[in-house]
């Protein structure tokens, strides 16, 4: 894979930054890093916008992810997978995996839980320039193909015993992408839904824009202003966008416990 610095004519080195300010371009592997990204992964996403003209934007996800996202070719010490739709958890702020009251929370075959790569919207320009939703059951597969080729996620990093059970949107255990856009998601304005911790656009954007550099969005107000532009703001009610407004990029608010026990590894 050729990394951002080849598609864009610049080159860098991986190592974590601190956040950047509102409206950041990301140039550096550095820069993706601090936003919880592998600079393979920000290419292949860059890869998805240039050759299929979408608008991808990507919620930036916490640093300590990139401690299980791996491409030295080796087993890791253990195995873990991306977590599932319906596991709410954070991942913890240093260690990157989940834990539930202190214990590392597993699957039945044994694999621990880091962060997927969470979507918040996929957009093409229609011929009015004005923002059309792409179908999840198009983007996922053809995002995590592009992810998956990368070589950080492979199935031979899981448990042996995981069962390779396709999900919807042909989600696999090791794929990085597991569930569809949050813009598009049924609860997105639900206030009652998981306690409301999901309700309204989430804050720390990263869109990856075709043949532009990839633009981070710190507030949740510039990812407002980004949408209306193609009138899109309407997909959330003024109240989810004011549960949006009120969180800060990078919190590490408190969650119910309201997750799926995960007796089934798939």
């Amino acid at each position: 894979m050729r990394s951002l610095g080849a598609l864009f004519g610049r080159r860098g080195s991986y190592t974590l930054s601190p956040l950047h300010p509102p409206d950041a371009l990301l140039q550096r592997d550095q820069d993706f890093a601090s936003k919880g990204l592998h600079p393979k992964e920000a290419t292949a996403i860059q890869r998805c916008a240039n050759e299929l003209r979408w608008c991808i934007y990507v919620r930036a996800g916490n640093p300590a992810r990139l401690l299980h996202v791996t491409d030295t070719g080796e087993p890791l010490r253990e195995p873990v997978r991306p977590k599932p739709a319906g596991l709410y958890q954070k991942t913890d702020k240093k260690d990157g995996r989940v834990f539930v009251d202190g214990r590392l929370f597993r699957d039945a075959a044994g694999n621990a839980f880091c962060g997927d790569i969470d979507l918040h919207g996929v957009y093409r320009k229609n011929e009015f320039g004005e923002f059309e939703e792409i179908d999840p059951e198009l983007f996922v597969p053809a995002m995590n193909t592009a992810l998956e080729t990368t070589g950080l996620h492979v199935p031979w990093r899981l448990a042996p015993r995981t069962p390779m059970i396709c999900g919807p949107y042909d989600v696999f255990p090791h794929s990085p992408i597991q569930h569809g856009a949050h813009d598009g998601w049924s609860e997105r304005n639900n206030a009652s839904y998981a306690g409301g911790v999901n309700m309204g656009p989430q804050p720390g954007v990263i869109r990856f824009a075709p043949d532009e550099m990839p633009r981070y969005f710190v507030s949740t107000q510039r990812y407002h202003d980004d949408l209306a532009v193609h009138g899109k703001a309407v997909a959330y009610t003024s109240e989810a966008w004011t549960m949006g407004r009120n969180r800060r990029a990078q919190e590490h608010y408190k969650r119910r416990h309201s997750s799926p026990s995960l007796r089934d590894p798939a």
